[in-house]
């Protein structure tokens, strides 16, 4: 996976055995609660082929001495099948995403992308997504 080809002592290579028993938990804890704190949606083609899905929670920022609090929704995951890209099943789960925002009251979407993953970079910009900050590491074993 693009990932694991960035960063492979980071990723795992992608692997249904982990992904699986992952994901059904947090369905099984999203649909647990009256008003969802996490929605997750799929993305099919005619045939009921996945196509890609998006998983968004709703993230509660506290006030703070610096920083005033704030509710946001979160896309916390997106992925669309290599052969989908550029079909439009990546703007309709954010717009999706955009919709549950605006449904619960809340002014913003936030989200994060990996700094080598190009093609995301551009999609978010795409769709209005401006930097709000930005993230650095120092990896020790290389100094």
């Amino acid at each position: 996976g693009l990932h694991h080809d960035a960063y492979p002592d980071r990723f795992y290579e992608p692997d249904e055995t982990r992904v699986a028993p992952f994901y059904r938990a947090l369905l099984e804890e999203m649909t647990g609660s009256a008003v969802p704190l996490a929605r997750a949606w799929l993305c099919v083609d005619a045939t009921d082929e996945a196509m890609g899905y998006v998983l968004a929670l709703v993230r509660d920022r506290h006030d703070n001495p610096f920083t005033r609090a704030h509710r946001c929704i979160e896309l916390d995951q997106i992925a669309i099948v290599d052969e989908e890209r550029g079909a439009g099943a990546g703007r309709l789960l954010a717009a999706v995403v955009i919709d549950w925002a605006r449904e619960l009251g809340v002014e913003e979407v936030e989200l994060s992308v990996w700094d080598f993953n190009e093609g995301a970079r551009a999609f978010f910009a795409s769709l209005g997504a401006e930097p709000l900050w930005c993230r650095r590491s120092v990896r020790l074993d290389r100094m």
